[in-house]
């Protein structure tokens, strides 16, 4: 766990850890940025409801911290008729 005394880019690299092993969203290409008493979090996810998780997470990680959730939703759009494999 994490210290108030521990340096900015250790605490980041402790949530991007958390939120890579995290089964609820096993996200790998968030960033996350340590300014002052804000948590900066930055990067894609597929739907609304996983961009609130991770804000959740990080939330609950640094309950102290203010969390400005800058990612951004690209959701993945149904084909319209199935792939063919060859």
């Amino acid at each position: 766990m994490t210290q108030p005394t521990d340096p900015p880019q250790y605490v980041a690299e402790h949530i991007r850890t958390a939120l890579a092993s995290d089964r609820r969203v096993s996200e790998l290409g968030i960033g996350v940025k340590i300014v002052g008493n804000r948590v900066q979090l930055s990067g894609v996810v597929a739907t609304p409801d996983r961009r609130a998780l991770v804000g959740e997470i990080v939330h609950q990680l640094l309950p102290d911290h203010e969390v400005q959730n800058d990612l951004v939703v690209q959701e993945i759009a149904e084909a319209n008729r199935a792939e063919r494999l060859r």
